[in-house]
């Protein structure tokens, strides 16, 4: 399961853990602090900052690759947990 949108009406922080829960079938509310992975407010000053130039972030939160482009915006996907 994949999901990829912009960081537009109500922020990238809000958007990846609303997705996360929607992916998981729960309530935002239910999933763990996004704050426990990452700074959410540096994450929302660094979007905004870099908007107009490239950058990529990239981290795993609740079992997904959360991944932050200027070009695609947010993109949550499952992490492949195939053994080698």
């Amino acid at each position: 399961m994949s999901c990829e949108e912009p960081c537009v009406e109500y922020g990238c922080t809000a958007m990846i853990v609303n997705r996360v829960a929607s992916l998981e079938g729960t309530d935002p509310t239910a999933l763990p602090p996004l704050y426990d992975i990452i700074d959410p407010d540096a994450l929302e000053r660094l979007v905004e900052s870099a908007a107009n130039g490239d950058f990529c972030v990239e981290f795993t939160y609740c079992g997904y690759r959360v991944t932050i482009e200027n070009e695609t915006g947010v993109t949550v996907a499952e992490l492949d947990t195939t053994p080698n």
